[in-house]
């Protein structure tokens, strides 16, 4: 038989119950809205970084097109002190020709 004593019991019990899932829901809660903030600053963390990648893709883009430039440039000087070089080497074989095939009197 129940008496009034063991319903109390079963009531205290069961108030219990229901403050301990009252604070359970509260913290669930709580750590649903830190989850959505991280998800926040993740995403703005993601955002930050896509920017800073694209900045760095463009220095590298400008970086690569000033070497490019500049090995072209230098590649011409060579090119066109090479062909002096050649020219005047050119211009002593042949005056030395010359002189072989026209001596001097």
């Amino acid at each position: 038989m129940t008496t009034l004593e063991d319903l109390d019991r079963r009531v205290t019990a069961l108030e219990l119950g229901l403050a301990q899932s009252a604070k359970t829901e509260n913290a669930l809660g709580r750590l649903d809205q830190k989850v959505d903030a991280m998800h926040r600053v993740i995403a703005e963390s993601d955002a930050r970084t896509g920017e800073k990648l694209a900045d760095l893709q463009a220095d590298l883009r400008a970086t690569q097109q000033r070497l490019e430039t500049r090995i072209s440039e230098e590649v011409r000087g060579a090119e066109r002190r090479m062909v002096d070089t050649l020219n005047e080497r050119f211009d002593g074989v042949m005056a030395a020709l010359d002189r072989f095939a026209n001596p001097p009197k």
